[in-house]
């Protein structure tokens, strides 16, 4: 394409593979929420909201967006999402102790890069700073986690 400077650009497709091969591979988290009005379009009818400040009201939903890859089409996963606290004991966090909020679910892999898309309550999370943990397992033992630091208020 010729823009107003003249300059040249083109649009194309690019595919990009799983950076950790075909071992189980999990995306950094992006967060945000409905309030904040930025958000991507990575495909057609695919919203994935945004919030830079990683700042969120008790009051209304965050939404979570990762991406799954290196596991076979039609292969088992579970994801876990924890809000926990920074700097808690392993122990604690070995056995999901001090979270704030957790949540799990089976599925089903359908092969490629899967995008997933959660939206998370936050009103029993009592205000301050805490980490966003996403692990990603399979039967196989394989297992990825992912953080990313928040803070709610009120």
């Amino acid at each position: 394409e010729q823009g107003p400077a003249g300059i040249g650009s083109r649009r194309d497709t690019v595919v990009v593979t799983s950076p950790t091969g075909p071992a189980l591979g999990l995306s950094d988290l992006v967060v945000g929420t409905r309030s904040v009005r930025l958000f991507w379009v990575p495909s057609p009818g695919d919203t994935t909201w945004l919030n830079p400040l990683a700042s969120f009201r008790r009051s209304e939903a965050m939404q979570l967006t990762f991406e799954v890859s290196g596991v076979l089409a039609g292969s088992a996963y579970r994801t876990e999402v924890r809000i926990v606290r920074p700097g808690g004991s392993a122990l604690s966090r070995l056995f999901g102790g001090g979270a704030a909020l957790r949540v799990a679910a089976d599925g089903v892999h359908p092969g490629g890069l899967l995008v997933v898309h959660r939206e998370l309550a936050l009103d029993e999370v009592r205000p301050g700073t805490y980490l966003v943990e996403v692990t990603v397992s399979t039967p196989a033992g394989e297992k990825v986690t992912r953080q990313q630091e928040i803070t709610v208020v009120k």
